[in-house]
């Protein structure tokens, strides 16, 4: 009853007073949890039930606080690292936006003034670019909606999940910072249901599906598979292909020395601190990569104006 109202979420609070209940009533915890699984997934509720099992709940609970805390932070860093850029690119096309709808159009109106002005190449496509822009702007704004609901429709259904996973991996600057995040992911939540008292095979069952990837995902049914049959963990992770050498060594490491809650646990580690230096890294180059692009739309942009100025100019001069 005292964390039901130290809550400030009423949500969660009247959950947290029902599982009271229902175990004041006799129900195993991790049962009462179970009852509520948009706010408490299957990590916490296997690992309460192992608690419970093994007569180590205070333990496991403390461990899923850290563990809780560590998914918190990553997703943290690579969130506010992505809100720069993409800042940057919103800004960058609205300016172009507004100089192609409301400053090129009344540029045209002074060319027009000049009947004999011999207007180049790439203003004549600014021009037109702007016209377009101005007498047609709701099919562009139509068109990239549809776009994105096409895509987004494509990226949720079963095939397209599959084919989109698989290209995140491959991408040339997101794709390793995408692996590393989800490697991150699995053995630190590996790690944590292992120490915790979760069996190998529930543990994986529930490892596949916090990867958020479904390539990774299937390589770690097959090494479930294989460690179903008596075979070890690090053999299938490795002919996958999908999971860093480094992972596999201290898997294999942790397999023959009996210390692989804390071999993955090492592991983890380590690649959050990658995750943060490689995020860290494109941010910072992100933004004057945007200022750059920007720069040099405007320039042209300007060149594009000014060079038929200086020839009216010299025309009327």
């Amino acid at each position: 009853m005292a964390v039901s109202e130290q809550v400030e979420d009423p949500v969660l609070a009247e959950a947290i007073a029902d599982c009271k209940n229902m175990v004041n009533e006799g129900s195993p915890f991790y049962k009462a949890l179970s009852k509520y699984p948009n706010l408490f997934d299957k990590i916490y509720i296997s690992m309460v039930e192992a608690g419970e099992m093994s007569g180590s709940l205070d333990v496991i609970l403390v461990r899923l606080a850290e563990f809780t805390e560590a998914a918190a932070e990553l997703r943290s860093k690579v969130s506010s690292a992505m809100t720069y850029p993409i800042i940057m690119l919103v800004v960058t096309f609205g300016l172009l936006s507004l100089m192609f709808v409301f400053v090129i159009p009344k540029m045209v109106v002074v060319f027009e003034s000049a009947p004999n002005l011999q207007l180049p190449w790439y203003t004549l496509a600014l021009i037109n670019i702007s016209t377009f822009m101005v007498n047609y702007w709701y099919l562009i704004f139509g068109s990239m909606v549809i776009a994105y609901l096409i895509f987004n429709n494509w990226k949720n259904s079963p095939t397209g999940s599959q084919q989109w996973d698989s290209i995140a991996l491959t991408l040339p600057i997101a794709g390793p910072v995408v692996r590393m995040v989800a490697v991150s992911r699995f053995t630190r939540t590996l790690s944590t249901l292992l120490t915790g008292g979760v069996p190998m095979l529930n543990a994986l069952d529930i490892v596949r599906n916090v990867v958020n990837n479904h390539v990774l995902a299937l390589a770690i049914d097959d090494a479930r598979s294989n460690i179903s049959e008596g075979e070890s963990i690090a053999g299938p992770l490795k002919k996958s292909g999908q999971f860093p050498p480094i992972v596999i060594h201290m898997v294999n490491i942790g397999e023959k020395t009996g210390e692989l809650e804390n071999m993955l646990s090492q592991v983890s580690d380590a690649y959050d601190f990658q995750v943060k230096n490689k995020v860290d890294g494109l941010t910072g180059l992100m933004g004057p990569v945007v200022i750059v692009i920007m720069g040099l739309v405007i320039a042209v942009i300007v060149f594009s104006v000014m060079i038929p100025m200086f020839d009216m100019t010299s025309a009327f001069g």
